[in-house]
């Protein structure tokens, strides 16, 4: 299964559907927030964080990593600014 995360502006914009991939993962697996710790290599008391969405908790490089331990690859891609059009 393969996700793509368009990069804006707004840092939230790029945690949320992470966020969201995580949490029905976890969801879809069943399990309790000791298990879904023992996955992500974290305490339970950062899966409970991250339930309750408190997404300044977490970096994106650590969210990368999450997604990493439940079997995604990560890749990054930037694009230049697209050259304006003669009419403008």
């Amino acid at each position: 299964m393969k996700k793509i995360f368009k990069v804006t502006e707004k840092i939230l914009d790029v945690k949320i559907p992470i966020f969201n991939t995580i949490l029905e993962y976890i969801k879809n697996k069943g399990f309790t927030q000791t298990k879904a710790g023992n996955e992500l290599e974290v305490a339970q008391c950062e899966i409970s964080k991250f339930k309750n969405r408190k997404y300044e908790h977490f970096s994106l490089e650590r969210l990368f990593r999450f997604l990493k331990r439940i079997g995604y690859n990560v890749e990054i891609h930037l694009k230049g600014k697209e050259e304006k059009n003669e009419r403008d």
